[in-house]
């Protein structure tokens, strides 16, 4: 099975150095959306503060497939 890293950025770099054996792209793009939003639940000061949170998912060739982009638009209202 090919292997699929998972680069995460929150304000920081968080690179996978381990990554995930999974069956396809399809495989990796789904596990993507759950891996973001298992951070956005565990982190959320992390996009209250203001940072975006970036999910890479990269092959094992290194090359770039899809990414995931959450960001906080807009102000508090009083």
């Amino acid at each position: 099975m090919p292997r699929y890293f998972f680069h995460t950025r929150d304000g920081r770099d968080h690179p996978d150095h381990e990554g995930v054996e999974l069956a396809n792209d399809a495989a990796a793009r789904l596990y993507a959306v759950r891996y973001a939003g298992e951070v956005l639940i565990s982190e959320p000061e992390a996009l209250a503060r203001g940072h975006k949170l970036d999910v890479q998912v990269v092959d094992e060739r290194g090359e770039a497939l899809f990414a995931i982009h959450s960001v906080v638009s807009g102000g508090l209202s009083s």
